[in-house]
Parts: C-alpha cells; sequence; structure tokens
C-alpha cells in the first residue's frame, strides 16, 4: 500500500528539478537504474515513476532512448501548470508568472460569461448564482479562512459560466480552480484582509442578473476594469508571498 505514495513523492521531485532547469527539454530523463539507485527503490516502482511523469506531460518515451524531457514552456496544458505551481516556493519566479497567467484565464471566462448572462439575463436561472453568493458572503461575514473563501468565490464564477452555457470555458474555469486552490498563498493573496470588495463585485453582477436588469456596455467595462485591477494586485501579492516563503526556504 505504501508504493503508490513513493511513487508519488519521487515523481514530484523530479517535477520539481525539471521546472527548475535541472533536466532540459530534450535531455534523456533519469533511466530506471538510475532512479531505482537514487531514491532505493526497486525497478518496477523507478518504472511507475516514469510513466506517472509522461502521463502529467512532463516526459515523453523514444524508442531505444529511454524518456527525454519535454519542453513544457511550448507543449505543456493546464495540468501542467497546476503540477509546476505546487513548486511555487523553490521557484517563485516560475509559480508567479503561471498565477498571473491563470488569473487571465480567470478573468477572461468570467467577462465573457457575464456579458452573455447581461444579453438575457431572464433567459438564465439566478437563483443558483444567488445561493452560491449567499453562501460566499456567510463565510466572508464569519471569517472563514482564505481557501474557503476562494473555493466559495470560485463557486459563484461557476455558476455564472454553466449559466452562459459555455462548456469550455467552465472545463477552463475548473481547471483555474483546481490549480489556484493547491497552493496556500494562492488564496491569501486573494483575501489578504477582509474580502469585503470581493463580495461586493459579484452582489453587483448577481443582483442585477436575478433583477432582470441589462447593464449597460459602460457598466459592464467598468466590472470588467474592477476585475482586472483586483486580479492584478492578487498577482503583485501573491508574487511577494512565494518570494517572502523561498527566502525562508534558503534561509532556514
Amino acid at each position: 500500500m505504501r508504493e503508490p505514495t513513493i511513487v508519488a513523492d519521487i515523481a514530484d521531485t523530479l517535477a520539481g528539478r525539471i521546472a527548475a532547469g535541472a533536466y532540459r527539454a530534450g535531455e534523456l530523463a533519469p533511466s530506471v537504474r538510475q532512479l531505482a539507485e537514487e531514491f532505493s527503490v526497486n525497478r518496477a516502482t523507478a518504472q511507475l515513476v516514469l510513466v506517472r511523469l509522461e502521463a502529467a506531460g512532463l516526459v515523453r518515451a523514444r524508442r531505444g532512448r529511454g524518456f527525454v524531457v519535454c519542453d513544457l514552456a511550448a507543449e505543456g496544458g493546464l495540468e501542467v501548470c497546476g503540477l509546476l505551481f505546487r513548486h511555487a516556493r523553490r521557484l517563485p519566479d516560475t509559480a508567479s508568472a503561471l498565477f498571473t497567467g491563470v488569473l487571465e484565464v480567470y478573468h477572461d471566462v468570467l467577462t465573457r460569461s457575464a456579458r452573455v448572462v447581461a444579453e438575457r439575463p431572464r433567459a438564465h436561472d439566478p437563483a443558483p448564482a444567488v445561493a452560491a453568493l449567499a453562501r460566499f458572503e456567510e463565510l466572508s461575514a464569519t471569517g472563514a479562512p482564505p481557501a474557503a473563501l476562494l473555493a466559495a468565490e470560485f463557486d459563484v464564477a461557476r455558476v455564472l459560466t454553466r449559466a452562459a452555457g459555455r462548456p469550455v470555458r467552465l472545463a477552463l474555469l475548473n481547471s483555474a480552480a483546481s490549480i489556484l486552490l493547491e497552493v496556500p498563498e494562492a488564496a491569501v493573496a486573494h483575501y489578504p484582509a477582509s474580502p469585503h470588495t470581493h463580495t461586493l463585485l459579484w452582489r453587483t453582477i448577481i443582483t442585477g442578473w436575478a433583477a432582470g436588469t441589462v447593464p449597460s456596455r459602460a457598466e459592464l467595462a467598468l466590472l470588467d476594469d474592477v476585475l482586472d485591477l483586483r486580479l492584478r494586485q492578487v498577482a503583485d501579492r501573491f508574487a511577494a508571498l512565494v518570494r517572502a516563503g523561498a527566502g525562508t526556504a534558503r534561509s532556514a
């Protein structure tokens, strides 16, 4: 029963090395024999580690050569971003760049979904969004931890995106949520103090939707600008947090 954990732990260590550039794109990854010797495991376990890395898109099997490291910048998808993101404290610059990119996806999905719903608010049932917003506001009022607040806010965003009827955007939002919820600094960056401004933004969107009010283009543009400003502030706070964490880790 211990082997799956060993496989995951070793794969995570190797993922961190790949992210840090210890193994460069196009180079051979460590062989089964090398992994077995370095981590004191049998060859079957070492093979599972490489298979796990291949499934994550970090290496690719080449006949007669073993496993070659992939070019993550050119070939990596959201699942690779999530894996690299977990190494935030060791790779603050990489994590900050990924975080900003994920926030941009989040921003794009939300603004596009809000515009779709705003065009015909009465064509979309607002009840699930109202309930999700109430839950988010309840957690905000009771001083819930940042991770719980971020999960609740994603629930509101998920309802809005689902109502817009754009399944690919919903899939992107779900991927963004799973990535951001992996690292505690992401939630802290979202809610450094009172989450009042976060709930106010959502209340403006959801209450207008529930009332069947069609916002003007100027109002939608203003909401877009407010969201953009908020997310840029979040990105700046995250960068400061992970760099501070990296400094602490180096001095420990």
